[in-house]
């Protein structure tokens, strides 16, 4: 079995390296509302990230902007969680399309936390009802 290389590259490969496309955060994906961006944003990160030799990319995110106090909310596709979940299949399916392995990473209640888990413990105080109909 070979090695795998993993990485986060939920602004693409841009987000770790100079060179590759730029994109915006995920955020601007969900103000489109256009899946077939989301899934050329997957398409075109797995490309590259592939051409470079990782092989599975820690993205998309599939939480909820559900907390305006949310100090990290621009990595998520949005408020309305059908619309998240769309883009979230989108990219995964242009992802997968070009040989990449995803991780659809901080669901449930990510986006209810009203601090960066990148410096602190974040925590998710709403219960299972608040996220699952």
């Amino acid at each position: 079995m070979p090695l795998l290389f993993a990485a986060d590259f939920e602004r693409g490969v841009t987000m770790r390296l100079h060179g590759a496309t730029t994109f915006p955060h995920a955020m601007a994906f969900g103000a489109t509302g256009k899946t077939d961006y989301a899934e050329a944003f997957g398409r075109i990160t797995a490309q590259e990230s592939r051409a470079i030799g990782v092989h599975w990319n820690f993205f998309p995110d599939a939480d909820v902007n559900s907390n305006p106090a949310n100090p990290i909310i621009n990595a998520f596709f949005g408020e309305d969680p059908q619309q998240v979940g769309d883009l979230v299949a989108a990219y995964i399916k242009g992802s997968r399309a070009n040989g990449m392995m995803t991780t659809a990473k901080h669901f449930p209640g990510h986006g209810d936390t009203a601090t960066d888990s990148h410096l602190s413990v974040a925590q998710v105080t709403g219960t299972a009802r608040v996220w699952i109909p």
